[in-house]
């Protein structure tokens, strides 16, 4: 049963059903994204609960009402006191909406509290949320307290937002878990038809790495200049809005099948050690090293005998570090590339020491050949003369 649960699971419908699946769950977590950007539900409804501690409350209610009373502390005209008593004095005149018109309203006070002293202004629940209006002097005194009726339909409205954007988060989390689950299982059994089966690589396989990344770039290019194209439309009809989802969908979806068919291609090149190796960039430079190399270790001169080849390398050694040292001083004046020409020269050194020590011995072994068949040649003579003297 597990045997066969496992050759089940390489099987290529269920590797396709999960491809796109992968394309299709991430095509709606997009067009989920859009719809939060048109509708302009901001994401932290989902991390926050209360409004009054969201920084949207911060940087929009509480903000505006210090702006509108900072203003007219100094004489701009503003329209005040819209959901929110505000209390400021000099020391001599008063300006407040309070029918009371006394300030110890503002100590009482058990909502959110705004409080002006030395230029700065101060939330009651808050500390770390200074706001300066450095124009304004340190004399004058002012408090803003938001009325509890403003608060609770803003509330009411935070709620509503959190009602559609939590659903929404928790549907981005499931799709980014199911779709992580259904990575790895592509990236474990694809180019295989069971477990212990040799790797199958596509035609695509074919395409350089480094081009094939170069394509795809040029993919993803299109998709960016169609998303900048159809992604907000916020300040459109509703049918327009609907049009762009589907737009966006639609180039999404396809982008993502792109991407799946590049993700998987390279994992089969990862997986057959053909990744780096099947690049032209990697082919063009080991093809220059390659041809250094041979330079040293024979076999760009195999048809030379081999003091030949022992010359023709050291004049090949004498004219590389040359350039190399006036390379060094070229670059003398660029610090980062400096460097390179003595790095280079290691390597050079490493393989001239080398080549030269494989031509030695294979100088010292054709010598103590030579020697043994001349001490061979002697001893034949010598047998053969032996031999004649015995027979007279």
């Amino acid at each position: 049963m597990v045997t066969k649960l496992r050759s089940i699971s390489y099987t290529f419908t269920l590797k396709a059903a999960a491809f796109l699946s992968i394309a299709i769950a991430l095509t709606a977590a997009i067009i989920l994204l859009q719809y939060l950007d048109v509708t302009d539900y901001g994401l932290e409804t989902v991390l926050t609960e209360h409004y009054t501690e969201s920084l949207s409350f911060l940087e929009g209610d509480a903000r505006s009402a210090i702006n509108e009373v900072s203003n007219a502390i100094v004489g701009i005209d503003e329209t005040l006191g819209e959901g929110y008593y505000y209390y400021f004095t000099d020391g001599a005149d008063v300006s407040t909406n309070l029918a009371s018109r006394d300030v110890a309203f503002f100590s009482r006070y058990k909502g959110e509290l705004f409080t002006l002293k030395d230029s700065r202004w101060r939330y009651s629940t808050n500390e770390n949320y200074p706001y300066y209006q450095i124009f304004l002097d340190a004399n004058v005194e002012g408090y803003i307290a938001f009325t509890p009726e403003h608060l609770e339909n803003a509330q009411k409205n935070w709620d509503l937002q959190r009602s559609k954007t939590v659903p929404i988060a928790w549907a981005l989390a499931g799709i980014s878990l199911g779709t992580l689950l259904l990575l790895i299982y592509l990236t474990v059994t694809v180019g295989r038809t069971h477990k212990n089966s040799p790797l199958n690589l596509s035609a695509i396989d074919k395409i350089p790495s480094d081009l094939f990344l170069v394509l795809y770039m040029i993919c993803g290019m299109f998709w960016v200049l169609g998303m900048n194209n159809f992604y907000s439309y916020r300040a459109f009809l509703l049918t327009q809005v609907s049009l762009s989802m589907i737009a966006v969908g639609t180039i999404t979806f396809i982008f993502l099948v792109v991407s799946g068919f590049v993700y998987l291609s390279y994992v089969r090149r990862i997986k057959a050690k053909t990744l780096l190796t099947g690049s032209i960039v990697f082919k063009f430079f080991y093809s220059i090293i390659d041809f250094f190399k041979s330079i040293f270790d024979g076999r760009a001169f195999k048809s030379n005998q081999l003091t030949q080849q022992l010359f023709k390398r050291q004049m090949a050694f004498i004219v590389l570090s040359f350039m190399l040292v006036l390379m060094t001083f070229i670059l003398f004046w660029v610090p980062p590339l400096f460097i390179l020409p003595p790095l280079v020269e290691m390597f050079i050194i490493y393989w001239f020491v080398k080549g030269n020590r494989k031509t030695y011995e294979a100088i010292n072994r054709g010598f103590s050949d030579s020697l043994e068949e001349q001490m061979k040649a002697e001893r034949m003579k010598i047998q053969l003369v032996t031999n004649v003297s015995h027979d007279l």
